[in-house]
């Protein structure tokens, strides 16, 4: 299946973190409370992995937070748990901005490669050497 779920690994994250910090508290600079100014935070607390809200276009099917639903690439199995306590400083101000609980979907190197190329490729080649 061409986007979708289709070798990712879904953590719904809202039942198992919790912190009162906000990312006011965690990136004192960052000012802009918007989703994409956002992305770029949990990016660099990804390891300035590629990230994006979730292409609804390219999603089959219906469920609670679709329109709140993060894609984070190039995150193997092994990595996962350790991505998602990463983001638990920003949980709140996350649900905030979104409009409710975040459904995060990791991809891993494999399937963001043959999935999302191109988008994955795009991210690579913006970032500095």
């Amino acid at each position: 299946m061409e986007g979708g779920f289709a070798g990712a690994r879904v953590l719904d994250w809202t039942t198992t973190i919790s912190s009162s910090c906000t990312l006011a508290e965690v990136h004192p600079t960052s000012t802009s409370r918007t989703r994409e100014a956002i992305i770029q935070r949990i990016a660099e607390l990804f390891g300035d992995r590629p990230v994006r809200w979730a292409d609804l276009a390219h999603f089959i099917g219906n469920y609670d937070g679709r329109d709140r639903t993060l894609e984070v690439f190039n995150t193997d199995a092994s990595e996962q748990r350790a991505s998602l306590r990463r983001m638990r400083p920003m949980r709140e101000e996350i649900e905030a901005i979104a409009g409710g609980p975040v459904v995060v979907i990791f991809y891993t190197r494999a399937e963001s490669a043959r999935l999302h190329s191109e988008f994955v490729n795009v991210h690579e080649r913006s970032d500095p050497l």
